[in-house]
């Protein structure tokens, strides 16, 4: 990030507000700053991200109105405990928390493309067939050792495709990014999990064998109105999978 013009868009579209907003929220959801500690200095943000202290406070808004930060005039924000957020919030962290293996991990792209999904799968997916969307696929892999955890499938309404431009460097869940992005709120995520044999194609970085066993979780994220803003598939090897809920 730089200073120069920092409250402006940069080359990916997002103002860098949000961008900090971002980083921030996933520190907190990995519980980098757990709840009850304090956030650091605007002076250490700002150096931290070569911003101003006008796009640090913006990004604090930003947590404080997403209830994950609470503050008091002269004193550094604390992180705010499950308890005290607000109902709206709340259920929309049980949303991004449940199942939430993306904390800590970004997709290693193998393919992105638009176009119409196949008549099968559409149907699998409860998504039209006859709509051009933005396909995504790839690995989700850890930022940390590169470590392959999963193969994961996008299909993203063409009204939010602009985030493609953005996946390829994003650590973390794709729901904060698309709020943030498209400045909208995912009210309502269903998940439908299943058993499935590991298929060829995936085997080699997921460390499995074909046929062995593996989950499979499709995750339908909609708005308020009901509409599909996308659609995630995940495949998950030997059939395990840690999951966390917050309250």
């Amino acid at each position: 990030m730089t200073q120069a013009g920092d409250d402006e868009a940069n080359d990916t579209g997002l103002p860098l507000y949000l961008q900090v907003a971002s980083t921030l929220r996933t520190a907190i959801l990995r519980e980098i700053y757990p709840v009850g500690t304090r956030l650091p200095t605007e002076e250490a943000l700002c150096e931290r991200f070569a911003v101003s202290r006008h796009t640090i406070r913006e990004a604090l808004r930003q947590l404080r109105s997403d209830g994950l930060i609470t503050s008091r005039p002269g004193s550094r924000p604390i992180v705010a405990s499950p308890l005290v957020r607000a109902p709206e919030v709340l259920a929309r962290d049980i949303g991004a928390d449940f199942f939430d293996y993306t904390i800590g991990t970004r997709l290693d792209i193998a393919t992105m493309d638009t176009a119409r999904i196949a008549p099968s799968l559409a149907q699998e997916l409860g998504l039209p067939s006859d709509e051009e969307w933005l396909c995504v696929k790839g690995y989700r892999v850890n930022v940390e050792d590169g470590h392959a955890t999963c193969w994961n499938e996008y299909f993203i309404r063409p009204d939010y495709a602009l985030i493609g431009r953005l996946l390829k460097r994003h650590v973390g869940p794709v729901i904060p990014l698309l709020e943030d992005l498209f400045e909208t709120r995912i009210a309502r995520i269903t998940r439908s999990i299943s058993a499935v044999a590991m298929p060829s194609g995936a085997c080699e970085r997921l460390d499995a064998q074909v046929g062995a066993p593996a989950l499979r979780i499709v995750v339908r994220s909609e708005t308020s109105d009901g509409t599909v803003a996308f659609v995630n598939r995940s495949l998950h090897p030997r059939g395990v999978l840690t999951y966390a809920i917050q309250r």
